[in-house]
């Protein structure tokens, strides 16, 4: 226990701190204020739990503290102590709250018998708050339990047998009122929290998300609900659920969002219900559940009540006529190409279109048809071809969306390519590198997808194949361009500016110019001097 004692005369505080056998009533620390602003510091910055005050003070009397302490619902216990045994200061001390009222000169065994009486009226009002605590606490978890057996089904969704089971718990959960159920699911996990630091971080979540809705939710009711380790729900009810609580459960979720990203780092989804009847919420949840089970590209917060992002069962059907045009590719060992054209495929479909998660499942298991068609093509079975055995697993097992598709794609794209080579027994990169310049002529050719085609370095690759070749890669292109410029001006009576085009010469002046200097005379010319042999 902590004691204060306050008067203006110092006399009278060393008086009455004499007084008191500080062992004998288990009392840790004695302060001493000449004024009712020195009260209030040591009040404000300790922690006080009884407080012996003179009344008569200048400036501000020991009434003016009394009333200070109940204004600010401080937790302390109060003596007072006067000359005067008038009753109207009995009676306003009673009414801010005093636990005794004592006269000088102060009697010790008087003294000492009110403070034991404010002890004990102390340690009784603690034992009755942690009771009321513990009793909240069990309220918590049995409303918790109310809406987790609503959600599976053990509460039957009709108000008679949910009023049945609350009466019974003798629960405050309103029958008549509007809820709406948010429901907090954790995508992805920081990379920087190991795995077996997962159960304290879902713990920290927790906190975070019940301090804010405690501190910032000003109405109705707000209930919240472990479901599974990645998913949290909270409930909010009210007897109707208006618009401007719609807007700041709105910037909870916000708030809540971007604490977790900056803190902590995981990705978390949040899905904001409509407002329905109580015998509604299990659907509702579900609801939830399915938008979450169908959001392959928004992240952040969600209203159900604007969620209309739908889609058809047309724009859920898979393109196979793709998959054949990129087993083609495969096939001709165009590996890099493919990778590009299924990237280019899934951000069209989830930017112009949007997918769900039916469609995905749909080209994903399309994809494993490809895979597959290629190996038996090849004579080899999938498995042989993709060796690492956690990759073919994960390419059978897959489920979490465009991104980890994307890296799986990667991934068993660059399986293939690795076969290819081991099928072509270790062919030279350089062999590929002029097969692959001579299949894309008339594509923008560059080092880094080049290199990239082969996965070399692109310093590496030029320097392997001016060793093998005695030329650059650009003089090679230059010349296998120029060489079928020639070929189809001999052959054919396509305009110049076509077989520009068909070699990969965007701009006709910069094809005549290097023609030109390669071969001596201009297209033209070559034309005619070739028709006139």
């Amino acid at each position: 226990m902590n004691l204060l004692i306050v008067d203006d005369e110092i006399n009278s505080l060393v008086t009455v701190s004499h007084m008191i056998n500080k062992e004998k009533l288990s009392i840790c620390q004695c302060f001493q204020a000449e004024s009712v602003q020195e009260a209030k510091r040591y009040l404000a910055n300790e922690s006080i739990d009884i407080v012996l005050c003179d009344i008569e003070m200048p400036q501000e009397s020991g009434l003016e503290l009394l009333a200070w302490i109940s204004q600010e619902n401080l937790p302390a216990e109060c003596i007072i102590m006067t000359c005067h045994a008038e009753f109207e200061y009995a009676r306003k001390v009673v009414r801010l709250g005093s636990c005794a009222y004592l006269l000088k000169p102060i009697d010790p065994v008087e003294l000492e018998a009110e403070l034991l009486n404010a002890i004990h009226t102390k340690e009784t009002k603690s034992r009755l708050k942690e009771h009321s605590r513990s009793w909240m606490r069990s309220q918590d978890v049995i409303r918790e339990k109310f809406w987790s057996l609503l959600f599976q089904g053990e509460i039957l969704s009709e108000p008679a047998s949910i009023r049945h089971w609350l009466t019974g718990k003798s629960i405050d959960i309103h029958t008549d009122w509007k809820y709406c159920p948010i429901l907090f699911v954790t995508r992805q996990w920081s990379t920087n929290i190991a795995a077996e630091d997962y159960n304290l971080f879902r713990f920290a979540l927790r906190n975070i998300m019940l301090e804010l809705f405690t501190e910032k939710f000003n109405f109705g009711m707000c209930d919240m609900v472990q479901f599974e380790n990645d998913v949290n729900l909270v409930i909010i009810g009210a007897d109707s659920i208006s618009s401007e609580m719609y807007n700041a459960v709105g910037t909870i979720c916000n708030e809540y969002l971007l604490i977790v990203k900056q803190y902590i780092g995981n990705k978390i989804n949040c899905y904001i219900g409509k407002d329905i009847e109580i015998q509604e919420v299990a659907n509702e949840i579900e609801s939830l559940y399915q938008i979450d089970s169908n959001n392959l590209w928004n992240e952040g917060v969600i209203e159900h009540r604007k969620y209309n992002r739908m889609i058809s069962e047309k724009q859920s059907i898979v393109d196979l006529q793709e998959f054949e045009r990129w087993l083609k590719q495969l096939l001709k060992g165009e590996f890099l190409d493919v990778e590009k054209s299924i990237y280019h495929y899934l951000d069209y479909q989830t930017n112009i279109i949007a997918v769900n998660r039916k469609w995905l499942s749909s080209f994903h298991r399309q994809y494993i048809v490809m895979l597959s068609a290629y190996a038996a093509m090849n004579k080899y079975y999938l498995s042989q071809i993709m060796e690492n055995e956690d990759l073919y697993h994960s390419l059978a097992e897959y489920n979490n969306g465009i991104e980890e598709l994307k890296k799986l794609i990667d991934i068993s794209i660059k399986a293939l390519y690795q076969f290819e080579q081991k099928k072509l027994n270790n062919r030279d990169p350089v062999e590929i590198t002029k097969n692959y310049i001579e299949i894309h002529l008339a594509d923008k050719l560059d080092m880094e997808t080049l290199s990239q085609n082969v996965y070399l370095n692109p310093d590496y690759l030029t320097r392997i194949f001016h060793k093998k070749t005695g030329e650059s890669i650009n003089k090679y292109i230059v010349n296998l361009r120029i060489k079928k410029a020639k070929h189809l001006l001999e052959l054919t009576n396509q305009p110049i500016s076509e077989i520009a085009f068909q070699i990969g010469y965007f701009n006709y002046i910069s094809f005549n110019r290097i023609f030109t200097k390669a071969v001596g005379v201009s297209p033209q010319i070559y034309r005619q001097n070739s028709r006139s042999k």
